[in-house]
């Protein structure tokens, strides 16, 4: 959701109808800026509420003979979770997949280079 986008409201082709109008567009409006200030406000999670969600993640995927770990795209440095199957170690899922991220990182790496040129 694009919070930037709701904290402007504006109602337009409505007839005035008086102050009545006017004061429910004031609280609509108002209750939009506090939501989206509580958005803003909300905090990320803890080291160890990350940790126990990992714990409680990996004991359901116990059942299957996997576990997820993270890890770090080497260049645009972005977190991946991996499902890595217990027995060969295999990495079985990505999440985002580490194609994705190559691809982004490349056209970075493009785009850097189109911009070197003309500049």
């Amino acid at each position: 959701m694009n919070l930037q986008a709701i904290t402007e409201v504006s109602i337009r082709g409505s007839p005035q109808s008086g102050g009545a109008q006017n004061e429910a567009i004031h609280r609509a409006q108002e209750a939009v800026a506090q939501r989206v200030e509580e958005a803003r406000e909300e905090r990320e999670p803890s080291p160890e509420e990350v940790a126990q969600a990992v714990e409680a993640m990996n004991g359901f995927l116990k059942a299957n003979n996997s576990h997820i770990q993270f890890a770090l795209h080497d260049k645009l440095k972005q977190l991946m979770v991996e499902v890595v199957d217990n027995r060969t170690q295999e990495v079985i899922k990505t999440f985002p997949p580490k194609e994705l991220l190559d691809l982004a990182a490349k056209i970075g790496e493009m785009v850097g280079a189109l911009l070197d040129r003309k500049g």
